[in-house]
């Protein structure tokens, strides 16, 4: 019998070891939770103040930005009221020169024009009257115009940078015809020669349609220098 209640203290105070050790880890995961919420309510508060400091950072950069862009537009807008302009007078004075140059440019090349036609008429007028009354003296009247219009036609070429148009075939015909008719006049095989290369440069112009426009010169110099050695070595053929 001393034994059985032996056994049976043994068994009780087990059981309320094994008991003390249940309420000890209940009690160690409360601790363990509350801990855990307090962890996060910590950090959950923290992000909130961080994110309010953010937020409040980002609002007054933003403020400080709209005040120094309203800033500057007043600062623009009191430079433009401070800016000097041009009265109504100066305006009107300097469309009046401008209106007065525009005019001024057009009456000229009218007048260049007119002085153009006018010569390249007379001019004109003045080779068939020779061709016509005195035949013999053609060559005169070329030597005259190759010595005003060549040297022209070059310094025009070049100052537009069409150097390389002077040397086209119908030039060293055109400089052949007059070395012809001031050295070598004589030179059959010479004449032989010119004549036969004035006439393609005389059909060159339904070729390349080089029209007369009595206006520009640049058109009655083309159409002459195609012209002009074809009739000098006829004249000189059969009226020298």
């Amino acid at each position: 019998m001393g034994e059985t209640v032996l056994n049976n203290g043994a068994a009780v105070q087990g059981s309320n070891n094994q008991e003390g050790e249940g309420m000890l880890q209940q009690s160690l995961k409360g601790k363990a939770k509350e801990k855990i919420a307090r962890v996060r309510l910590t950090a959950q508060s923290k992000a909130e103040n961080l994110k309010n400091k953010v937020g409040n950072t980002a609002q007054r950069v933003r403020e400080k930005v709209r005040r120094n862009r309203e800033r500057m537009r007043l600062i623009r807008r009191q430079f433009s009221v401070m800016r000097p302009r041009p009265g109504r007078a100066l305006k009107n004075l300097s469309y009046r020169f401008k209106t007065k140059l525009v005019r001024t440019v057009n009456s000229d090349a009218n007048l260049k024009r007119k002085i153009t036609h006018t010569f390249q008429h007379c001019l004109f007028a003045t080779s068939t009257f020779v061709m016509g009354r005195c035949p013999q003296n053609f060559h005169y009247l070329y030597i005259i115009w190759f010595a005003i219009h060549m040297p022209l036609r070059y310094l025009s070429y070049i100052q537009k940078k069409w150097a390389f148009f002077l040397i086209d075939f119908c030039y060293w015909v055109n400089l052949s015809t007059l070395l012809f008719i001031l050295f070598f006049s004589h030179n059959q095989y010479l004449e032989a020669f010119n004549t036969a290369i004035a006439v393609p440069v005389l059909g060159a112009i339904i070729l390349w349609r080089c029209s007369a426009v009595f206006g520009s010169t640049e058109h009655m110099v083309s159409v002459q220098m195609h012209i002009f050695p074809g009739q000098v070595m006829f004249l000189h053929k059969y009226y020298r």
